[in-house]
């Protein structure tokens, strides 16, 4: 109540968000339209692709990592009459980027409708591709070989 005058309710507003996981990438379409003929008015707020487990890929990213670290070290190293001794650190990091596929809604001048009873064409999803990246970082002691620098 404020000043004498009592608040009134206006309207509601009811959301629920629902994650789908679709492993046939060629049924999104159908699935979107699918979820609008079932009266979601709000289909798309983020889609998103990725791999289920990324592990496999990150550990072979690693592998290259550290090979391609020790390769450059080893030509520096080698050019300069020395070679590679204990390792005194090691970092590591890596990430990942999804692509984020905008949706291709436009038929000519007019936006394709999802209705299963509508004659237009399911809507379209780009892919893109999914990226990681690791990065490894290894210190090592250089040992000199001749008595020349």
């Amino acid at each position: 109540d404020r000043q004498g005058e009592s608040e009134r309710v206006k309207g509601y507003r009811a959301s629920s968000h629902l994650t789908i996981r679709i492993r046939d990438i060629e049924k999104t379409g159908t699935v979107l339209d699918k979820a609008v003929s079932m009266g979601i008015n709000h289909v798309i707020d983020n889609i998103c692709f990725s791999i289920s487990d990324p592990k496999d890929i990150l550990q072979k990213a690693r592998r290259k990592a550290v090979h391609d670290a020790k390769t450059k070290a080893e030509t520096i190293v080698s050019e300069l009459g020395c070679r590679l001794g204990r390792i005194s650190c090691i970092s590591t990091e890596s990430g990942h980027s999804y692509p984020m596929p905008p949706m291709q809604m436009q038929h000519g001048s007019r936006s394709v409708g999802f209705s299963q009873h509508s004659t237009s064409p399911l809507p379209t999803i780009a892919t893109g591709e999914n990226s990681y990246k690791v990065s490894v970082e290894i210190t090592w002691e250089i040992i000199q070989t001749t008595s020349e620098m």
